[in-house]
């Protein structure tokens, strides 16, 4: 393949890179094939992955393959910009949740996962808005056999209104005091 085997730094020792039959101490801006040569493109079937190095698998350094680079996240203003096990895909899979960071979407298992813990119908959320919160999720209505508590400025399912700051029910709902009647 070349005239020689590997170019070696007199000075440090290491294996530096080949560019057009010279040995240089970089790639630069261009990208290194793998196996020391620095090429314009990434040869077909490879990834310009992490640091300019060409690679066969994105997922093997935990990034999605866009455009034939190895990137960190989805576009975000493409159809597939739901990242999910390394490949960019229209939506998340059934059974997972949209996390939205600095505007990049990911499809995870679990919110709990994300630092926005709470579920909010597909979607992880640090808050549920006009939904009342039961066990992380938020919820349109409150299930059969809890109680409506809207404590401050959250709205939560309770089972039991006598350990809240409104003690009192009236038509499932926490109150602080009976109405009048």
């Amino acid at each position: 393949k070349h005239c020689y085997d590997m170019c070696e730094s007199s000075k440090t020792g290491k294996l530096t890179k080949h560019y057009k039959n010279k040995c240089a101490e970089s790639c630069g801006e261009l990208a290194e094939d793998g196996e020391h040569d620095c090429v314009e493109e990434c040869p077909e079937g490879t990834f310009e992955g992490a640091e300019k190095v060409c690679t066969k698998s994105c997922e093997d350094i935990q990034k999605v393959a866009i455009n034939g680079k190895c990137e960190d996240n989805c576009d975000p203003n493409s159809e597939n910009k739901y990242k999910y096990n390394y490949k960019c895909q229209e939506a998340c899979p059934p059974n997972t949740f949209v996390y939205e960071k600095n505007g990049f979407y990911t499809c995870v298992d679990s919110c709990l996962e994300t630092d926005k813990t709470l579920t909010y119908g597909t979607e992880c959320r640090t808050q549920c808005g006009q939904r009342y919160l039961l066990n992380n999720s938020c919820l349109e209505t409150c299930p059969e056999g809890t109680f409506f508590l809207d404590d401050w400025d959250v709205r939560k399912c309770v089972d039991d209104c006598n350990e809240t700051s409104k003690p009192f029910v009236d038509e499932r709902r926490c109150q602080e005091s009976c109405p009048n009647q």
